[in-house]
C-alpha cells in the first residue's frame, strides 16, 4: 500500500464498524434499484445523503475548530435529504472530543442514518458522486464503490420524463460522457462496474458479482432475483425518434461500443452548427424553468406540506 494512503488512514479513519460503501452513476441509471437490493440482502441501509462531498469540499479533512465544526453540522443539517431522516445531531455531541474531523461527523451522521437497519452498515447511493469518485478514495482509502452504468440513450429516456436533468439528447449525451467515459478515477481496482444490463438479464450472476466484491455472503439471492424486472432494457428504441438516436451517437458513440452497446451507425455521425444553436436555447429555457421551480416553488410547497422533500427514486 502507498504510505501516504496508510498515513492517511491512520490519521483519518475513524473507529467504525463499516466499510465505506457508495453507490454511484449518472441519473437515471439504476442506482437506486441497485441500492435497494442491497438493503433487501441486509448488506446495509442504502440512501441517499448528498452532503458527504459537499461537506469535504468546503471544510477538508483536517481537524475542526469549534465553529468550523458549528457550520459543518448546520449545513449537513440543512439538506432536505437528511431532515428526513431526522438524526439531531447537534453539537454536544462532541463535547470532551479531543480532535473531531469532517470525516469523523461524516461518518456519524451516515452511521446515525443506518442505525435501524439490522446490519447497521450504511451505503451512501448519491449518483453524482460519480464525479467525486477521486475525492472519496483519498478520503476513504478502505471504500467499496459500486459504478453503475446504464445504456445513456435508456438513460436519456427515463431523464425526460423528470422535471430536471438534461432537456434534449444532445446535452444527456453530454453528459452521459462525462459521467461514464471522460472519469479516469472509475479504473481504480476499489470501483466495481455494475451493467444495469446484465442485473436485468442475469440477475443471479449480476448480483453474485457485486456480493463477491463486497465480501458479503448472500442468502436471499434467488428471491432478490426473481423481483428484477428484465422489460426495463431498451426503451429507447421505442421512444427515441431516428434524429434524436442520430444525435446521440454522434456524441457518445466511441463510449457506447467500449461498453458492448449496439449502434445504428458505424462511425460517428455529425451534428450541424444550427441544431447545436436548437439544442443549447432549448437546454437554457428550460434549465431556467426548472430552477425557478427548485429554488422558488417546491420550498414553498415543502413548507406547506403539499409535497415531501426528497421524494424522488434514481
Amino acid at each position: 500500500m502507498n504510505k501516504d494512503i496508510s498515513k492517511n488512514r491512520e490519521a483519518e479513519c475513524i473507529n467504525s464498524k463499516n466499510t465505506p460503501i457508495f453507490i454511484v452513476g449518472s441519473a437515471r441509471s439504476g442506482t437506486t434499484m441497485i441500492g435497494e437490493l442491497l438493503t433487501k440482502a441486509n448488506v446495509g441501509k442504502s440512501f441517499e445523503g448528498h452532503f458527504v462531498v459537499d461537506a469535504f469540499q468546503h471544510f477538508g479533512s483536517g481537524k475542526l475548530s469549534k465553529v468550523q465544526m458549528q457550520k459543518l453540522l448546520r449545513k449537513i443539517n440543512s439538506y432536505e435529504s437528511i431532515k428526513c431522516f431526522d438524526i439531531g445531531l447537534v453539537e454536544k455531541s462532541y463535547f470532551g472530543v479531543e480532535k473531531v474531523t469532517t470525516k469523523k461527523v461524516v461518518i456519524d451522521v451516515l452511521e446515525k442514518i443506518a442505525s435501524n437497519h439490522p446490519s447497521k452498515q450504511w451505503i451512501e447511493k448519491t449518483p453524482h458522486y460519480i464525479y467525486n469518485v477521486k475525492l472519496l478514495l483519498k478520503t476513504f482509502p478502505e471504500a467499496k464503490i459500486l459504478w453503475v452504468l446504464r445504456d445513456g440513450r435508456d438513460v436519456a429516456h427515463s431523464v425526460f420524463q423528470k422535471n430536471w436533468g438534461a432537456n434534449n439528447v444532445y446535452y444527456a449525451a453530454k453528459e452521459w460522457l462525462a459521467a461514464n467515459y471522460q472519469n479516469a478515477a472509475l479504473n481504480d481496482k476499489r470501483v466495481l462496474l455494475v451493467k444495469y444490463e446484465d442485473v436485468l438479464s442475469s440477475p443471479k450472476e449480476g448480483l453474485s458479482k457485486i456480493f463477491k466484491f463486497l465480501h458479503f455472503n448472500c442468502t436471499n439471492i434467488e428471491t432478490l432475483s426473481s423481483a428484477i424486472d428484465p422489460q426495463k432494457m431498451n426503451r429507447w428504441k421505442q421512444t427515441l425518434s431516428r434524429r434524436q438516436i442520430n444525435t446521440y451517437e454522434a456524441i457518445a458513440f466511441e463510449c457506447l461500443k467500449k461498453y458492448g452497446y449496439e449502434t445504428n451507425a458505424y462511425s460517428q455521425n455529425k451534428i450541424s452548427w444550427v441544431w447545436k444553436i436548437i439544442y443549447s436555447t432549448h437546454n437554457h429555457f428550460k434549465l431556467g424553468l426548472h430552477l425557478a421551480n427548485e429554488n422558488t416553488v417546491k420550498p414553498i410547497k415543502i413548507k406547506l406540506g403539499i409535497i415531501k422533500p426528497f421524494d424522488e427514486k434514481n
